[in-house]
């Protein structure tokens, strides 16, 4: 019996981002605009606080 072995290239896989590297952060800038007429605007988030912001809209769902 031949053993199956599945190579990924690594193209395939997400990359890693640099927590050591902070020389230019990237800052998130966010304008959802809802069909009721809502407007949520932020702006200078980090990835943090974007994935916060994201948590809180799901519970309102």
């Amino acid at each position: 019996m031949i053993a199956h072995e599945e190579k990924t290239k690594t193209g395939d896989r997400p990359k890693p981002v640099s927590k050591g590297c902070n020389d230019n952060p990237v800052r998130i800038w966010i304008d959802i605009r809802i069909s009721n007429g809502l407007h949520l605007s932020q702006k200078n988030l980090s990835y943090q606080d974007l994935v916060r912001m994201i948590e809180k809209l799901e519970g309102l769902c």
